[in-house]
């Protein structure tokens, strides 16, 4: 069953996980740039009041409306018929439920698979340093299985995740607390790529059916910056200190260890990544294989740990 919205039709591009934090700025983009957008849509989203006013909005800005999950293959097959570009942006409970999706995708005659990525380079990372990672890894290989097109977009750390805390991972909100103390991994000398989901989208809405990018592993920096630096910034724009709590490799492999034995996924999750991140300095770097969006899109200006911070309405 589908709503009513822009008919979607050759050269369409589908968005799973349009109503997620990273998905709706993709979508709002797509729009904006003129695409022929398809959303699928859970059916009971569009129950929810929150959800359903996500949708809503979408679908008045121009996007078509598909119920529909990966579960349902008989939906994704309605969902993919017709599309040029399947486009993912499901959650980290999601990841590895692509699979029927590819497949669907591959059989329908889409041209390319843009998995959820939006991260880390999990390459790069290494196996067996992130679950999330390695899920991500076993994504991309039934990709290449189902000899789909693809392109890889990996946007390093997002800036509303990890620059609010100054490098501490901590989900939006309207009007957190100014930070006081902040967790300070090893030397907080090693950078990080912080980019900004708006900014993330429109290098994702251009490459998405740009021929150049084809078969390519993207690489979106959109500013390399360290704790340290994050911190000194802080503390001059806002006149305050902070105070730094030193962690170390061996407490940040402890927590990890600890977070494995007590099954504790969300805190395994972050602090693998803290360590990815903050202790291996694995975002900020651009592999040899790899294309860099600054040097194909220069015209796409990237929003500085600078300009961001001042635009959150902290609580104090």
């Amino acid at each position: 069953m589908s709503t009513s919205g822009r008919p979607a039709g050759q050269g369409s591009v589908l968005l799973v996980g349009a109503l997620g934090f990273v998905g709706t700025e993709l979508a709002n983009e797509c729009l904006v740039k003129g695409k022929h957008l398809r959303i699928l849509v859970r059916p009971e989203s569009l129950k929810d009041a929150d959800k359903l006013k996500k949708v809503s909005s979408l679908k008045a800005k121009g996007a078509h409306v598909v119920e529909g999950s990966l579960e349902d293959i008989e939906s994704l097959k309605k969902a993919v018929e017709g599309v040029k570009t399947v486009l993912s942006a499901v959650g980290i409970s999601s990841v590895e439920n692509q699979g029927d999706l590819i497949q669907v995708s591959a059989k329908a005659g889409v041209e390319r698979f843009i998995p959820s990525d939006f991260g880390l380079n999990p390459y790069y990372v290494g196996v067996g340093i992130s679950n999330v990672l390695d899920m991500k890894l076993r994504v991309h290989e039934a990709v290449w299985d189902s000899r789909i097109g693809y392109t890889f977009i990996y946007a390093g750390c997002l800036m509303e995740w990890y620059a609010v805390n100054l490098g501490m991972f901590s989900y939006p909100e309207p009007a957190p607390p100014l930070p006081q103390v902040a967790d300070v991994y090893g030397s907080g000398d090693k950078l990080a790529a912080l980019t900004l989901a708006r900014d993330a989208a429109k290098v994702v809405v251009r490459a998405l059916d740009d021929p150049a990018m084809l078969y390519k592993h993207v690489h979106i920096i959109g500013d390399a910056i360290s704790q340290n630096d994050m911190i000194r910034i802080f503390e001059s724009y806002f006149d305050s200190r902070i105070e730094r709590v030193p962690i170390s490799f061996e407490e940040l492999q402890q927590t990890i260890s600890d977070a494995k034995e007590d099954k504790d996924f969300f805190t395994l999750i972050v602090a693998q990544l803290a360590d990815a991140i903050w202790m291996r300095g694995r975002s900020a770097v651009v592999p040899d294989n790899c294309i860099n969006s600054a040097v194909v899109y220069p015209d796409i200006k990237m929003t500085t740990f600078t300009d961001f911070i001042k635009t959150v309405k902290y609580s104090r």
